[in-house]
């Protein structure tokens, strides 16, 4: 998963998160706490920084757009 997110750091496209306690979260994905560790950093809008920390190990599903794919979701399960 971490592999895939790498590629989406800073996309206009927001990210579907769904946490293992089931809450649904759309987020945009500003890159990694470090390059050590699975923590995401996230901001509510396309245009702010990243407010919050999300690790990988709380995160069940992740959906997200790419361009021009016709507005489908490409999804990224937790194993």
């Amino acid at each position: 998963m971490k592999e895939a997110l790498a590629r989406e750091v800073d996309s206009r496209f927001p990210l579907k998160i769904t946490r293992k306690d089931g809450e649904v979260m759309i987020r945009y994905f500003r890159g990694f706490a470090d390059a050590q560790h699975a923590i995401l950093l996230i901001s509510e809008s396309s245009f702010t920084l990243a407010l919050r920390i999300l690790e990988i190990k709380d995160i069940r599903t992740l959906e997200y757009a790419r361009e021009n794919t016709g507005g489908q979701w490409k999804v990224v399960h937790l194993r």
